[in-house]
């Protein structure tokens, strides 16, 4: 449920700092979504929106602190709900178990304890340990003498009776197989619906050597009040059943349509043609959703601006509800049809409006179904009317036009609705507590315990220094905190930063963001954000873009790819086609003389390469593009993408030997550390070495920017699955992720080694993270979460941002355990040290490993300020360290390589060198 910002009339004077950016005397308040739930009524169609538990709420004050918490994202909040939610556990739904066999059994036992066996959590149990059934029954023998049996009547019912209505997801019924008499053959699941009548479905059953197991899996959440489980042994001479497990998976009873008035399409503009506009409300909620073309809700808009391809779905129910989740479904039958994104206003009884765009499928697999799905977070979103924008114009990679058709099929949402379900109370022992901890995850005070039911104040932690505070919320088992699983806390980030100069356009800036806010105000230099799109944007409409751009304080780095540059390279490129990408590339450049740079192509060597003519159209495309620029004289500049080159050397040393290779002006790596995302001094100067031999070898000398570089912060839950495979079965595709300080670490250690490097511009790839799958790495490498709370990486690229942008790299190299590198600045340098991983931190002198010891400020790696009390015994911490001094003249010159990494002789002389390097350096006027 979103937060809502209410005055306080009740705090007064300077009480606290300010949790949140320009806002003072204010009290955050926050429901926690859950309510008690009353016990179903039959024909409760009307429910009452749940009542709170009880608020968190953030107290601010101080409207003259130096430091503000920045929060990008939305307003603080914190969903609590019940163990019972979806996917979880149905168990304390349960009222009764009890069974049905087809025969009289020969034997059984634990009868009587089959709710408590069946709902315990363990599967493995001996025979007779769980509930068991022995069908055996002799009705006679065959022709050969043969004793049969009766396979027909061998099964058994497991009746599961709800307290009130369930809205069963899954159900999974386990047993225990010893041997050749034990098993299960075939299964049946029957759902009773509240009205009674019955559904069956077809159980999936497994057989291993110790296990049986008949599952089944609901493609939508049906509700029951009773679920009846038939599983049938007999397999050969088998009779017996032993059942150990039941886990039924849903949640409390949520519905569909449960209180519609109306549903209404219209169109953005006039279409081109049109079919079953009438039949909209029927059409949409027949609960089908596959259609062939022109059958579903259908609007053609060949020929309109792509602005008003879009039809307007609005639904009116009769009171406001809580919507948990939205679908919208589309036919697509080839490169005309599209459902590429929506917009979703949900509005309330008091025409509050929130919207939320959701971006689909598209018509990306040119056939079969397009998407959009919305989730919203614990409790809902509250509404009244439902208004949908649903746009198509999504371009087909490969088509030269977008998308006209929108042919709807399906709509479906759920909303919650208490009253139906079980009645849950709060377990005595419940606890939630709140805690600050720093970056590290040390604490900054005490737990500091929250109450159900009253209003609780969390205040912020005394004297702000500039940094990252994250507030941890920790519950008991028996309560799952929003996207967490049950007892695991939840960390929301803040940041303390002051108060940002006002951003101006640089382009000399090295440092740039994938994906940036760009009304972010603590990050700038080079946004890397815009696609050309010559079927949105026209080249006016390009120029006045970039030119907003600067004068919002950003600089542009373009990205040309998929629109005329693709081809699919199966066949040579029609030379027209050539010519037409040639003259459209010209005019966006001549829109925007001031841009000097242009990336060609996305990340090609991944799996372009492997095509037959990809080589020959690559090379007519460049040179096209190159002759026609060069024929403008504005120097525009060219970049080519090398996509995760620390495990794809091979590929640079092509690129860098092919005869395209030379059309370009720059090369651009993008170096992903897959799997394991070692810390960066262990490959980042290695590849950037062998990337400069390769370019000897080929007569080049090309300047190296990283145009995308990062590494995701492992989201998953502790121990779970964190990789790119099936996380129930995949073991090959798994990826290591880091933790939210090492995540910071590895940023600057980036920027650090790679500007010392001689890389002249790195963009960090991103800005937030993409979506919410704890799981999935791509979900993971923003520097701000999903919902809108900053880690500590985003610390750390503000700390490194404003410490070595603008300043001149002056050599890094290893001392003993610690690495050090000089920036050199017009008044003051900036030293980046920090110890090897591998190694224990241990006391140095600063004064002889820096060039000056006129240290004037330290920093940690997210820029918070540090005292050194002792510049000669100073322990320097596995993270970067910023230390600021007076500006002395002098480089910091990498040690030579010994020829024999293992020749203890060649290292004596190397660290004999480093030493004497460093005496070299200083000032006369200085002692060592």
């Amino acid at each position: 449920m979103s937060a809502s910002i209410v005055p306080s009339k009740t705090c007064t004077g300077r009480l606290r700092r300010t949790l949140l950016a320009a806002l003072a005397a204010i009290t955050l308040s926050v429901p926690l979504p859950f309510a008690h739930a009353a016990h179903a009524t039959e024909g409760n169609v009307n429910p009452v929106p749940p009542s709170p538990l009880g608020k968190i709420t953030l107290d601010i004050d101080d409207s003259s602190a130096p430091n503000h918490i920045h929060q990008t994202g939305t307003l603080f909040s914190i969903g609590v709900t019940p163990h019972l939610a979806a996917g979880d556990s149905l168990d304390s739904a349960i009222k009764s178990i009890h069974f049905s066999p087809g025969v009289t059994p020969t034997n059984m036992a634990n009868v009587e304890s089959a709710v408590s066996i069946l709902t315990d959590g363990q599967l493995s149990y001996g025979t007779n340990y769980g509930v068991m059934f022995d069908l055996w029954r002799t009705r006679g023998t065959d022709a050969g003498g043969n004793i049969t049996v009766d396979n027909d009547h061998n099964y058994v019912d497991v009746i599961v009776e709800f307290t009130g209505v369930a809205s069963v997801q899954s159900l999974t019924l386990n047993g225990y197989n010893m041997n050749a008499q034990f098993s299960m053959r075939t299964g049946t699941v029957t759902f009773r619906a509240p009205d009674g009548t019955e559904t069956t479905e077809t159980a999936n059953v497994l057989n291993t050597t110790k296990t049986t197991t008949a599952s089944y899996s609901a493609s939508e959440p049906k509700l029951a009040t009773t679920v009846t489980f038939r599983v049938y042994t007999g397999v050969g001479n088998s009779w017996k059943i032993n059942l150990t497990e039941l886990d039924i998976t849903g949640k409390v009873p949520t519905t569909t349509f449960a209180n519609l008035q109306s549903i209404a399409v219209e169109p953005g503009i006039e279409p081109y043609n049109k079919y079953n506009i009438d039949q909209a409300q029927t059409l949409l909620t027949d609960g089908l959703t596959s259609y062939g073309s022109n059958y579903g809700v259908y609007y053609d808009f060949f020929g309109k601006l792509l602005e008003d391809r879009y039809a307007k779905i609005t639904v009116e129910l009769d009171h406001e509800t809580y919507i948990d989740t939205l679908d919208l479904s589309a036919f697509n039958l080839n490169s005309y049809f599209s459902l590429n994104y929506a917009d979703i206003s949900f509005i309330d009884a008091a025409g509050t409006s929130v919207i939320n765009t959701v971006y689909g499928t598209g018509n990306t697999n040119r056939s079969g179904l397009a998407t959009v799905n919305f989730k919203a977070a614990a409790g809902g979103v509250p509404a009244k009317t439902i208004k949908i924008d649903a746009h198509t114009g999504h371009l087909l990679e490969g088509s030269t036009s977008p998308a006209s058709k929108l042919n709807l099929t399906e709509l479906r949402f759920t909303q919650t609705l208490p009253g139906d379900g079980p009645d849950f109370h709060l377990p005595e022992n419940v606890t939630l507590t709140a805690q600050w901890k720093n970056y590290l995850g040390q604490p900054l005070g005490a737990p500091i315990p929250l109450t159900f039911e009253e209003l609780n104040t969390i205040n912020s932690p005394s004297d702000l220094p500039t940094g990252y505070y994250g507030l941890v919320i920790q519950s008991t088992n028996d309560f799952v905190i929003e996207d967490r699983v049950p007892g695991e806390a939840k960390e929301y980030g803040f940041a303390a930063l002051t108060t940002p100069t006002p951003r101006t356009d640089n382009p000399n800036s090295a440092f740039g963001m994938v994906h940036a806010n760009l009304n972010d105000p603590n990050i700038g230099g080079w946004s890397k954000t815009q696609s050309w799109t010559p079927s949105r944007l026209t080249p006016e409409a390009w120029g006045d873009l970039m030119e907003d751009r600067r004068a919002k304080g950003w600089e542009e780095l373009p990205l040309a790819h998929a629109e005329l540059w693709h081809t699919d390279d199966y066949q040579l490129m029609p030379q027209q086609d050539v010519d037409n990408l040639a003259d459209t590339f010209v005019k966006y450049v001549q829109a925007d003389p001031d841009g000097k740079y242009w990336e060609l192509g996305l990340e090609e060597n991944l799996s372009h390469w492997a095509k037959p003519y990809y080589w020959e159209n690559f090379q007519a495309k460049t040179a096209a593009v190159r002759e026609a620029v060069y024929d403008l004289g504005l120097n525009t500049k060219l970049i080519y993408q090398l996509a995760e080159p620390t495990g794809r050397k091979p590929t640079v040393s092509q690129f860098l030997a092919s005869d395209t290779a030379e059309m370009f002006d720059i090369l651009s790596l993008h170096p992903y550390a897959w799997p394991d995302f070692p810390s960066p001094e262990t490959w980042l100067p290695d590849i950037l070495d062998f990337t400069r031999s390769e370019m000897a070898k080929n007569g080049l000398d090309m300047p190296i920017w990283f145009t995308e570089v990062g590494a995701p912060h492992k989201g998953n839950a502790p121990g779970e699955y964190f990789g790119y495979g099936d996380p129930a079965t995949d073991t090959t595709h798994v990826v290591e992720g880091l933790s939210r300080p090492e995540e910071a670490s590895y940023l600057n250690k980036v920027y650090t080694l790679g500007l010392q490097g001689g890389v002249e511009k790195i963009f960090w790839y991103n800005y937030k993270d993409l979506n919410q799958r704890r799981y999935y790495p791509e979900d993971h490498f923003g520097l701000i979460d999903y919902w809108g709370y900053p880690k500590p990486a985003y610390l750390a690229y503000v700390a490194a941002y404003n410490q070595m942008d603008n300043k001149k790299a002056q050599g890094v190299g290893k001392f003993g355990d610690v690495w050090v590198a000089k920036f050199d600045g017009a008044d003051k340098d900036t030293y980046v040290v920090w110890t090897d991983p591998s190694a224990v931190p241990q006391a140095q002198d600063l004064t002889s490993l820096l060039l000056t010891d006129e240290i004037t400020s330290t920093f940690n790696t997210i820029g918070t300020p540090i005292m050194i009390a002792d510049a000669k015994n100073f322990i320097i911490p596995q993270e970067p360290v910023f230390i600021n001094t007076a500006h002395t003249e002098g480089e910091i010159i990498p040690p030579a390589a010994p020829s024999d990494p293992y020749d203890d002789a060649i290292r004596a002389m190397s660290m004999a060198r480093k030493s004497q390097a460093i005496i070299r350096q200083r000032p006369l006027n200085q002692q060592p």
